[in-house]
């Protein structure tokens, strides 16, 4: 199996990981594991959706929807508006970092430098 991160398995069973924070799975989490969640964890599902849209359901829409942490809510100018001056690049490399409560590659390792390039791109596309 594909390294999984517990918020995904969290979020597939109807939890939350307090602070948005990664945290290894361990093998008893996998064994309690619902095939749901298992599915999930696996990776962005092939569903038609861009790679960016997929990408931000799994990984990022659980703080970002929300604000947890300080996250910028995804779709607000008023949360984008100093992040957007920075450009693109920068805000790829700070969720590839990491930074302030957000942990490098926002919480999920497996992910690929295009998967979080895309999904920073969707979020910068929702902005009003």
């Amino acid at each position: 199996m594909k390294p999984v991160t517990l918020l995904a398995v969290l979020l597939a069973a109807g939890m939350s990981l307090p602070a948005c924070q990664q945290q290894e799975p361990t093998e008893k989490t996998a064994d309690v594991a619902t095939p749901q969640a298992r599915e999930m964890a696996a990776g962005p599902a092939k569903t038609g959706l861009p790679e960016g849209q997929l990408v931000y359901q799994d990984a990022c829409a659980s703080c970002h929807e929300t604000g947890i942490q300080g996250a910028p809510i995804t779709g607000r100018s008023d949360a984008w508006a100093d992040l957007l001056i920075k450009g693109p690049e920068k805000l790829v490399q700070n969720t590839l970092q990491g930074i302030g409560n957000m942990p490098p590659r926002g919480g999920v390792p497996g992910l690929s430098d295009a998967e979080i390039a895309a999904a920073v791109k969707y979020m910068i596309d929702r902005v009003h």
